[in-house]
């Protein structure tokens, strides 16, 4: 019983979410796994670190960047790819997504990047839309041939 009892139709997901954890207390309790990472600090509180898989959390919502990059990839045959990421204003609360854009032609990259958001816009909850956009020529690559994510820099906000 309780607020959370399973995947719906996924017992494997469930299995690897939910644990036990018998040495906690003397009465056997379900834990759940959230995919959040955390470590403490030198007071004793936990301090959120970051996540094991690629969903953020912006203005209390998870999401999927993911789900907002398959949109931006929608909205023009000129977009060859994109990296949505979540960026934090130093000493403060606010918080954001960007979006790097991989645009290969020559095109004016401002009406290119107003088309995008304007689609999102129709497409996406507000808080999904991202803020601020940078657009490339080329994306860096790990030797690997991934997106090199984190050497994409930080955007700052281009619209509210």
């Amino acid at each position: 019983d309780g607020v959370f009892k399973c995947y719906r139709g996924d017992a494997v997901l469930t299995g690897r979410t939910k644990v036990s954890l018998p040495n906690v207390s003397t009465t056997s309790h379900l834990y759940v796994r959230t995919g959040d990472l955390c470590r403490y600090n030198k007071d004793g509180d936990i301090v959120y670190v970051g996540r094991q898989d690629f969903r953020v959390k912006i203005y209390g919502q998870l999401l999927e960047p993911e789900v907002v990059e398959q949109i931006v990839m929608e909205a023009s045959d000129l977009v060859n790819g994109c990296v949505v990421q979540k960026e934090e204003v130093k000493d403060s609360n606010d918080e954001y997504l960007s979006c790097h854009l991989l645009v290969t032609s020559a095109v004016d990259y401002r009406d290119l990047v107003h088309q995008v958001e304007v689609y999102c816009r129709q497409y996406l909850p507000s808080f999904m839309v991202p803020v601020a956009w940078q657009v490339h020529s080329k994306f860096p690559l790990t030797p690997s041939g991934k997106i090199a994510r984190k050497e994409l820099g930080k955007i700052q906000r281009t619209s509210s």
